[in-house]
């Protein structure tokens, strides 16, 4: 089942699951439906795809090193930033 078919439908019923429990992550699942609505609103064409975490693929990889970059920087700076290895090198 696809995470698009999933957020209306929590959006609809309150970030709630069938049985009646919160879902995991709400906060998340709140900014993530807004800004699919909004790339919608404006027309921005986009496909989600999953792909399994710390397996290679490029684009997971790149997540992780911008992820862990925020966070550093977020508690040291940005000018005492890391030199983290290019995430295109996994995956050759």
């Amino acid at each position: 089942v696809r995470l698009t078919s999933y957020l209306p439908r929590w959006k609809a019923n309150n970030r709630k699951k069938s049985d009646g429990e919160s879902i995991s992550n709400k906060e998340l699942s709140i900014t993530l439906t807004d800004k699919v609505q909004l790339m919608k609103d404006r027309k921005i064409g986009f496909t989600m795809q999953w792909v399994k975490g710390h397996a290679g693929h490029c684009g997971n990889m790149l997540a992780d090193y911008m992820a862990t970059r925020g966070v550093f920087c977020g508690r040291h700076g940005d000018e005492n930033h890391i030199q983290i290895k290019d995430a295109a090198e996994h995956e050759k």
